[in-house]
């Protein structure tokens, strides 16, 4: 039709110049033209033959134009019917021109696509171009393809619209890789949405360009306000700031990026100012274009939490396993030990009795006494942190020990620290469950260890509260559990602990003390008792500042005990009633049957269980007296064997070590007294005294009192 329209008019104007001639030739009334005429109209002709002839060989080249394109290029008329079909339309819908040539377009569009069709003729018809269309359209086969369809009005000579030009270009591969590239951005966008690790990816000047929603999470900031923005204005601590700046410009520079790749642990921070350790893996994005670097990051402040409960919890594991081998140690040798010390420390009371007229012999009897009394506080000192000295629980208010025990702790640090001792809050403190002696132990221990840190003085604060302790706090520390404490602060003003030394500060044998002037068991012994009781510990010391030692003891229900006070002097004589003593060592049992038979009491004397159950059988006695650790029959056994014939005998433990008479946490079973060695003569009479003062008179009676 692009054809027809160059070429129609010269047509026209040729036929009506040989229909001129044609005239010209019949006959005329006229004179024949001449010869000059003729020869005009030839050279018109061709010059009008020659035009034709360029217009068609212009038709012909844009023919071979329109075949030649890889689009689909149709005309139809302004009702749809094709007219024209070029080699692309037929490659795009599988259609010859002789099959297609004088249908309707129709049979290209899918029958939901009719009104589409409609309105783009009507559109055209109108003058309009509908440009670049993108719409469905149906194969020979019945296959459907996608198309971008341009549609053009075609006008005559004279500019009347007389059809449609339609170029048509299948697309459905193009949409399709556009839709897997929408779908693959999709789900990389979804990746970066469900990552649990910070994705952070910023540009060569440092600018953030993506910020996924764990960043979004962990450092407080949305994407939309960090864009664009500085990183390290943002997410790095100002200490760190420029050495970030300077190895991103070093990089740009130079291509030197030793982190790219690493993974660092660094320190990162949030919109609300706080620091957080983190893990950094950086690497470069491979683009064309300006280098762009993401960082991935993960916060570490849960795990480094961890790290810190793990390692407290290994070095309670390790004191806990020394512990172990050390009570082992102290219960294998307490016994022979203070089996010796009790002999030592009677026969010293002995002598010095003996010799109250002999100042010189007295004084070194004296002094072989107080030696006895310290090997005796040592090896009580290795039981109670190995957990093998026994225990008598009892209700105790903290406050009213403390009192009790102010005056001698007054005396034990010296006139230069001063003891401060401030009053409650006024809220009475819960009681707790704990062995009286062991409490004072601990407040002895602590008192001395804060006297040693003050040698040109200062000020001992000791003050009680109650505070609860939470689960974190519990589960750093094995065996705490969550719940009220009573609390004991014992604070001094002296030289103070660097960290090294408080993390060592309870381990058995460790001292800063000078040689000779400290065994390394103070605080560990603490420990040990406190850690019995259920309770727990900190230290807080710094350097030139002084410390703080907190115990934590669990708070208990109901009324502290009553304690009971000692056998006056003029009670601790015997009546003539008989003891039976048993003891393997012949030493011990020398010394333990002189201090009876001295203060009124008859003896029968066994050096072991059978022969004390054969005794028992023919000679009555008011009360056993037997040591718990020994050869063939164990002082429990002597005691359950007795008590087959005699189920009314009082029994008194004696031993310097007595796992066999505790029960599972070291305390005394119900029913059992215990004299614990090395005794002294006193203690034994009090504890001999007070138990047959409490057998019923009918009992007594029974076995032979009179």
């Amino acid at each position: 039709f692009l054809v027809y329209r160059k070429i129609a008019g010269p047509l026209e104007r040729l036929s009506a110049a040989v229909r001129a001639e044609a005239d010209r030739s019949r006959p005329q009334p006229v004179d024949v033209a001449g010869p000059a005429e003729v020869a005009s109209i030839a050279q018109n002709f061709n010059r009008l033959a020659a035009a034709i002839e360029r217009q068609l060989d212009a038709g012909v080249q844009f023919t071979a134009i329109v075949n030649a394109a890889q689009d689909a290029i149709i005309s139809e008329s302004l009702d749809g019917t094709i007219t024209s079909w070029n080699s692309g339309a037929e490659a795009t819908y599988g259609y010859t021109a002789e099959e297609i040539l004088g249908r309707n377009e129709s049979v290209l569009v899918p029958s939901d696509r009719g009104a589409e069709q409609a309105h783009f003729l009507s559109r055209v018809a109108a003058g309009h171009l509908v440009d670049r269309v993108e719409t469905k359209r149906r194969r020979k086969d019945g296959s459907l393809i996608d198309v971008a369809v341009t549609v053009a009005p075609v006008r005559d000579a004279s500019g009347v619209i007389t059809g449609a030009a339609v170029v048509s270009r299948d697309v459905t591969n193009a949409l399709a890789a556009i839709n897997d590239l929408r779908s693959s951005e999709a789900r990389k966008s979804a990746i970066l949405r469900s990552a649990l690790d910070c994705v952070v990816t910023i540009d060569g000047i440092g600018r953030i360009v993506e910020f996924n929603p764990a960043a979004e999470r962990t450092f407080g900031y949305r994407r939309e306000d960090v864009l664009g923005r500085s990183l390290a204005e943002l997410v790095i601590p100002p200490a760190m700031r420029e050495a970030h700046n300077a190895g991103l410009a070093r990089y740009l520079s130079s291509g030197e990026a030793p982190i790219l790749g690493q993974r660092l642990e660094l320190t990162a921070q949030r919109a609300d100012g706080t620091e957080f350790p983190v893990e950094v893996a950086i690497t470069q994005v491979e683009l064309d274009g300006p280098p762009l670097f993401t960082g991935y990051l993960r916060d570490l402040t849960e795990q480094k939490k961890a790290e810190v409960a793990r390692e407290a919890l290994e070095r309670r594991l390790d004191q806990s396993q020394r512990l172990e081998g050390l009570g082992q140690l102290a219960g294998g040798v307490a016994h022979d030990f203070n089996n010796l010390l009790a002999v030592i420390r009677n026969y010293a009371d002995f002598i010095a009795e003996d010799t109250a007229d002999n100042p010189a012999v007295h004084s070194d009897a004296l002094e072989i006494r107080a030696a006895a009394e310290r090997g005796a506080r040592l090896t009580r000192q290795l039981l109670i942190f190995g957990r093998r000295e026994t225990i008598q629980p009892q209700l105790l208010n903290l406050d009213t020990v403390i009192a009790d025990l102010h005056n001698l702790l007054s005396r034990s640090i010296g006139e230069h620290v001063r003891l401060v001792v401030p009053p409650s809050n006024g809220l009475p403190l819960p009681p707790i469950m704990a062995d009286h002696g062991q409490i004072e132990q601990v407040l002895v221990n602590l008192a001395l260890n804060a006297r040693d840190a003050m040698p040109t003085g200062g000020t001992l604060t000791i003050e009680t509260d109650v505070v609860m302790l939470d689960q974190d706090h519990a589960r750093i520390r094995p065996g705490v559990d969550p719940g009220w404490y009573v609390q004991l602060s014992v604070s001094d003003t002296g030289t103070g602990m660097s960290p090294e030394v408080v993390a060592k500060a309870f381990e058995p044998f460790f001292t800063t003390k000078p040689k000779g002037q400290g065994t390394g068991l103070g605080l560990a012994t603490v420990y040990g008792i406190v850690s019995g009781a259920g309770g727990t510990i900190s230290v807080y010391s710094e350097e030139g500042m002084g410390t703080t030692v907190r115990v934590y003891l669990p708070a208990a229900e109901g009324t502290p005990t009553d304690e009971v006070g000692p056998v006056a002097g003029d009670r601790l004589q015997g009546r003539g009633e008989t003891i039976l003593v048993v003891e393997d060592e012949a030493p011990m049992r020398e010394v333990t049957t002189r201090i009876l038979r001295r203060n009124g009491y008859r003896v029968l004397e066994a050096s072991g269980g059978p022969e004390a159950v054969t005794m028992a059988a023919s000679q009555p006695a008011q009360l056993l007296l037997t040591d718990v650790v020994m050869p063939v029959m164990s002082g429990r056994d002597v005691a359950n064997a007795i008590a087959r014939h005699n189920t009314q005998m009082p029994v008194i433990f004696m031993s310097g070590y007595s796992e066999g008479v505790l029960g599972p946490h070291h305390a005394l079973d119900d029913g059992v007294t215990l004299v614990q060695k090395p005794f002294d003569e006193r203690t034994l009479l009090e504890k001999v005294r007070t138990v047959l003062d409490a057998v019923p008179s009918e009992v007594g009676q029974a076995g032979g009192i009179s």
